[in-house]
């Protein structure tokens, strides 16, 4: 076997050899295409599920390689580079005015540029000193410089930079090692390597293989220790820390601080690196950030050296982005060889543009401004975008926003919404990390309004308090005045003689315990019918009774209106009450309200000052975010993802708080996952208030309305308690699944309606909400049951004592009202038409649902004859018989006096009845209740002109009776026309009576001037004036009429009478009249004879007349003298008496001489001198001298005649002297009658002087 050559041995070595290194080469090619192939396959798995997707709307933050509008830009900076004398140039613009952008633009425009970036952004240098901020800026500079470029381009730089180590390198490198091993061993050491393969044959024929596999073995061997040896060494290189890096024991890089700075300890590296490399141009990012203008020196110092070294033949440009406020006044100009400002691309005034463009917001059809992509108007971004002023920022919101959207697209989330948390998450990152971890700055704004509106809940409930406490105190303090009310009455019902025992009234008694009870109603004493008053008499103690007929009239009559007062007193209660209830019930639904009001309506309602604490109202964007209600209550929803079957922490916390029984948050705590929740409490907890919450209750009844849990949960309300209460009113106040939720409590707690009515705190108006929804949402059924509970009608009632309770509950269908109407027997006393529904109010009507009384007749006059309302007042029962509402006509017929006394004589103003109407009273009534028909004329004004219309009746002598009642009070009240016609109609009927006497002396002027006056015959007017007709009325009638023949006896007159027919000349002159007056008026006597003196002179001689009447006839001027003289035939001289001698005394016509005598001789002295002057004729001239001498003495110095003789006589006032004289002279007695003027005293006086003749 080992017999072969040592040629032929290394001839099969060679091939070997070659086989083997084929063996190894294929080894190699397949482990680097199954790496290849791996790579592929990983990179195809991490890639083939991503689309492509052009049109996400996505945008990095990398400044923009080609700006828009940038051509200036690049051409100033490129003009700026170029000049030779420009070394320092500054892009000036506040951040995010697009400088990087420029920076960008530039060097793709002309990549030939040999350009250095360096960016020095921080974002914590505050919180470090000045010195370390420093060091760090310059130890990044230096940093940027050395890794920028590969260390083999400055190879004398002592700094050396970690580099990759490959596993292939290691690899490689120790094969080629292992290879010239092994070619060198075989050439310097054949013998010993041609063992070597011999000793390899050997072993493998050990193991009976062939010399090929063996060789095949022993290279796999080899392989595999390169292999172990490439790796171990890769881990020992890579595994090994050094802390510093000494190059030439000179230069060190590490962290630690000296008192040079960076710059100056390395210099000369900064130099040989520019002098090694070919950067001319150097642009410094951010360097503004650090706010300190040393770092600018430091660095133009820099390039001062650098353009200055002699070893670098070119110019070193240093470019800086820099805000515009970096320098003050003319420091930059100073510093900077060129400034190229910089335009900003976006700021607080334009961002909405931007966003406007990246939302595709376009005008709709409807012609709002609207993202057609998104739920996002153009009214929303113009409120967000003053906040954002950085074009990074808003490339980053809209980024996110778009990853957010697409992300939770299946939530159905606002897009608003979304977008503002958006805008918050990047202004305010470290808030936003706060929030996702329940807490920060988001969760202090909720925080603040649940204490705030807990605050304001309880201050609501303190108020409550002090109004109940009002409440109670107006009840005692109205009780106190009720009771003396009744105190006073009871009194007034005993005329205050004793101690009041009981009433009885209408059937039923009343004692002084039930009066005095507070619910006692006074107004059951409003009764016409009769009381029994019983009481205990004051002075003995025995019980004494008193019968009053009528109980209200005698109220009446005693004019203390104590019902009245008491009725008063009780709407005075109802009125203070309600004005509270009122404000309770405000104080509730505020309460409410604030329960359920979202953060954005607290902060509209009361503000943020209010609101918010001092730490939430620093962060204005939160707050304008908040107060617009782009960030709420739902915030969560925006910032995680939901899993299906979990609850939140607050939902245990819910559940927990049933289980331990401590309620947890009001009845507005929110439960999301309501159907996990409610899975995890058991039935029974549903009784328990802790359980109790609107987002259960919805789910309860619009999900599981026939599941245990809901009839567990209106089981508990049922209860009735003040918690229960609470909670069934701030649901409804909610206004969500009303229906379903009325339903199901109507049946469930039929006794709710009791409850609220004698609860305080409900006001009227709310009573009548929650009456309208019962109505609306339960059954009939249970409108009746809920009527029925305690057996008090307590809806029945309610709605009754209301007039407006109709127009409260118009949002009840009408169909349901009708028959709650009809089920219920509602008999409505009072309804207000305003606002209530016309098809009830047609029913109402129409079937008689209402009372007959002033207010209901008024309603169905404003509903259906609104034109006659009115007329109501003045003329009730005209205006209702001028329509002919024929149901109300019946009502009214059905009780006809309890409608005239209540409609026609109880209303004042109801005194305009026309007289078809009151004919129409008078007829139905006037042989029933002559009192109402009296009372209905005394009330209205009507006349008629003939009084035979007025009651038609028949023959019957009992209506004709009844009638003449009628006749008799329409007579009696002026309400006929005065005319002969209806006289002599009542004449005709019931002839003369005394109210027909009585009429016709009350109206005999207009009677008089009656053209109709040739109706009355002499029967008639007989029959007038022998009755007993006023002395007006009989003058006026015997002026107006003349009878014929008038054959009466005078003793049918009186004296009156008679008298002023002696003056009228109505009765014609007879001696058998005569001698009738003579007996019964013989003061009438002498007129008779005057008016009739034709007669009487013609007769003279059969007539005898007394010395009075003489007397009289002899004084009166409608005689002539000659007609006075035949007078004196009647009598002898001797039988004048002295009222002839006086009427004598005074006439002025000569008078027998016989009659002037015995006047002469009757007369006294003082009567005698008018006696003589007016009868001197008929004396001689003695016989004058003889009266003469017996008057007074200034007389009888005139009577002496023997001779001739003057004599004086004093000018009397009455100038009986003047007239006597003159007579006396007349008759020749005296010659002459003079006056003289004489002196008396010292005094002028007159008097007259006579002579007198000689006889």
């Amino acid at each position: 076997m080992y017999g072969y050559n040592t040629r032929d041995r290394m001839g099969d070595n060679i091939s070997k050899f070659d086989l083997l290194k084929q063996n190894i080469k294929q080894f190699f090619v397949e482990v680097k295409s199954r790496k290849e192939s791996k790579k592929d396959y990983r990179l195809d798995k991490l890639t083939r599920n991503i689309p492509v997707d052009n049109s996400s709307g996505y945008e990095d933050f990398a400044p923009a390689s080609k700006i828009e509008n940038g051509e200036e830009y690049i051409k100033v900076l490129h003009w700026a580079l170029k000049n030779e004398d420009v070394k320092n140039i500054a892009l000036a613009g506040p951040y995010g005015s697009g400088k990087s952008s420029v920076i960008q633009s530039y060097l793709k425009e002309h990549p030939s540029t040999n350009a250095l970036n360096i960016s020095l952004a921080t974002f914590d240098w505050e919180k470090k000193d000045y010195d370390e901020f420093k060091n760090e800026i310059e130890l990044g500079i230096l940093k940027q410089l050395f890794y920028k470029v590969d260390s083999h381009q400055i190879p004398q730089s002592r700094y050396r930079k970690i580099h990759k180590q490959y596993y292939r390198r290691f690899l490689c490198g120790i094969t080629v090692i292992a290879f010239l091993s092994l070619l060198v061993f075989g050439f310097f050491f054949p013998e010993t390597f041609h063992n070597c393969i011999d000793r390899i044959a050997q072993c493998g024929n050990y193991y009976h293989l062939s010399e090929e596999e063996s060789y095949i073995i022993a290279s796999i061997f080899g392989f595999c220790g390169i292999f172990a040896i490439s790796y171990v060494c890769k881990w020992i290189v890579t595994h090994l820390r050094v802390k510093e890096v000494n190059i030439a024991d000179k230069a060190t890089l590490s962290d630690e601080h000296e008192e040079d700075s960076i710059f100056n300890r390395n210099m000369d590296e900064i130099m040989y690196f520019f002098e090694e490399t070919t950067y001319d141009t150097v642009f410094i990012e951010d360097l503004d950030r650090f706010d300190s203008s040393e770092i600018f020196v430091k660095l133009r110092e820099l390039n001062t050296i650098l353009n200055n070294y002699d070893l670098i033949k070119r110019r070193i440009v240093f470019v800086y982005a820099i805000k515009d406020d970096m320098f003050k006044d003319d420091e930059r100009t100073k510093f900077f060889d060129f400034i190229i400002p910089v335009i900003p691309i976006i700021n607080s005034t334009n961002s909405g543009e931007i966003l406007i463009d990246k939302l595709k917001i376009i005008m709709q059809e409807d012609g709002t401004y609207r993202s057609s992509l998104y739920d996002i108007s153009s009214s929303y971004i113009t409120l967000v975008s003053p906040f954002i002023e950085d074009m990074r920022v808003l490339t980053s919101i809209c980024n996110e926003f778009f990853v957010y959207k697409k992300t939770l697209q299946n939530l159905h989330l606002k897009d608003e919404e979304m977008f503002s948390i958006m805008i918050f998450k990047n202004l305010f990152p470290s808030d936003f990390a706060e929030l996702e971890a329940e807490r920060g700055i988001v969760k202090k704004a909720f925080k603040d309004k649940k204490y705030f509106v807990d605050k304001k809940i309880e201050q609501l409930k303190n108020h409550n308090e002090e109004l109940l406490s009002i409440l109670e105190g107006i009840a005692q303090d109205i009780l106190l005045d009720s009771n003396e009310i009744k105190a006073a009455f009871m009194n007034f019902l005993t005329e205050y003689q004793g101690a009041f025992n009981y009433c009885d009234l209408g059937g039923k008694r009343y004692t002084y315990t039930q009066i005095m009870q507070p619910d006692f109603d006074m107004n059951v004493f409003n009764s016409n019918s009769r009381a029994l008053i019983s009481y205990y008499y004051n002075t003995n103690g025995y019980d004494q009774r008193r019968s009053i007929e009528s109980l209200n009239i005698e109220i009446a009559q005693s004019k203390k209106n104590y019902i009245q007062r008491f009725n008063d007193l009780k709407n005075s209660e109802e009125d203070r009450k309600e004005v509270i209830r009122k404000e309770i019930e405000d104080n509730e639904i505020s309460t409410i309200n604030l329960r359920v009001l979202s953060l954005k309506s607290v902060l509209e309602k009361y503000g943020t000052e209010e609101v918010f604490s001092d730490e939430v109202k620093k962060n204005k964007v939160l707050v304008f975010l908040l107060k617009k209600g782009f960030i709420n209550e739902n915030y969560a929803d925006y910032i995680n993802y939901f899993h299906p079957k979990s609850i939140t922490s607050d939902e245990m916390n819910y559940i927990r708080g049933i289980r331990m029984e401590e309620a947890v948050g009001d009845f507005s705590y929110r439960i999301k996952n309501v159907e996990q929740v409610c899975d995890r409490i058991e039935d029974y907890e549903f009784r328990q208030f802790e359980a109790w919450n609107y987002d259960v209750t919805d789910y309860l009844i619009t999900k599981m309305s026939r599941d245990a849990r809901c009839i567990r949960l209106f089981e508990g309300l049922a209860q009735g308690s003040n918690r229960a209460i609470e909670f069934i009113r701030s649901y409804i106040e909610r206004k969500q699944h009303i229906s379903t939720f009325i339903s199901i409590l109507c049946k469930s707690y039929p006794a709710f309606w009791h409850d609220i009515c004698h609860n305080e705190s409900f006001s009227e108006d709310s009573k009548f909400q929650y009456l309208s929804l019962f109505f609306s949402y339960a059954t009939i059924e249970d409108v009746i049951c809920m009527n029925k509970v305690e057996n008090n009608d307590s809806v029945k009632n309610f709605i009754l004592e209301r007039k407006y309770a109709l127009a409260k509950l118009k949002a009840v269908c009408s169909e349901k009202m009708i028959c709650i109407i009809d089920q219920l027997d509602l008999q409505f006393a009072c309804v207000d038409i305003n606002g209530a529904d016309h098809a009830v109010l047609d029913y109402i009507f129409k079937e008689s649902k209402y009372v007959i009384n002033i207010d209901m007749v008024t309603s169905l006059f404003e509903y259906k004859y609104p034109e006659k309302v009115a007329d109501l007042k003045s003329a009730n029962y005209s205006t209702i018989c001028s329509v002919y509402d024929e149901p109300l006509m019946r009502r009214i017929y059905d009780n006809f006096e309890k409608y005239l006394t209540e409609f026609v004589l109880g209303q004042e103003t109801n005194i305009c009845e026309d007289i078809d109407a009151v004919e129409d009273i008078l007829e139905r009534l006037y042989k029933i209740n002559l009192q109402i028909c009296e009372a209905v004329l005394d009330k209205e004004s009507v006349t008629w002109d003939k009084l035979s219309d007025c009651c038609n009746c028949g023959d019957d002598e009992d209506d004709k009776k009844a009638r003449q009642a009628i006749w008799n009070y329409v007579l009696k009240n002026k309400m006929t026309v005065v005319s002969w016609n209806n006289f002599m109609c009542y004449y005709n009927c019931y002839q003369l009576t005394g109210a027909l006497i009585d009429w016709v002396n009350d109206e005999i002027d207009i009677l008089i001037g009656d053209v109709r006056a040739e109706l009355i015959t002499d029967e008639v007017i007989k029959s007038i004036i022998v009755n007993e007709v006023t002395l007006g009325t009989f003058e006026k009638i015997i002026k107006k009429f003349r009878i014929e023949e008038f054959n009466d006896s005078l003793h049918e007159f009186t004296p009156e009478k008679i008298n002023v027919m002696v003056k009228e000349r109505y009765i014609p002159f007879s001696i058998k009249l005569l001698d009738e007056m003579k007996e019964i008026t013989p003061e009438f006597v002498g007129e008779y004879i005057v008016y009739n003196k034709e007669c009487f002179f013609e007769n003279i001689d059969s007539i005898s007349l007394d010395l009075h009447t003489i007397a009289q006839l002899l004084c009166t001027n409608e005689l002539d003298n000659k007609e006075k003289l035949k007078l004196f035939g009647l009598f002898n001289a001797e039988d004048v008496d002295r009222e002839v001698a006086l009427v004598i005394r005074n006439m002025e016509f000569t008078v027998p001489k016989s009659y002037v005598e015995s006047a002469w001789e009757i007369l006294a002295e003082r009567d005698r001198y008018q006696l003589l002057l007016n009868q001197l004729e008929v004396y001689s001239l003695d016989e004058i001298s003889d009266k003469l001498s017996s008057l007074a003495w200034v007389y009888q110095k005139l009577s002496g005649r023997d001779r001739r003789h003057k004599e004086y006589l004093d000018i009397d006032s009455l100038g009986y002297n003047k007239h006597l004289l003159q007579k006396l002279k007349e008759v020749d007695y005296l010659t002459s009658v003079e006056t003289e003027t004489f002196i008396h005293e010292k005094e002028e006086r007159q008097r007259f002087v006579v002579w007198v003749k000689k006889k």
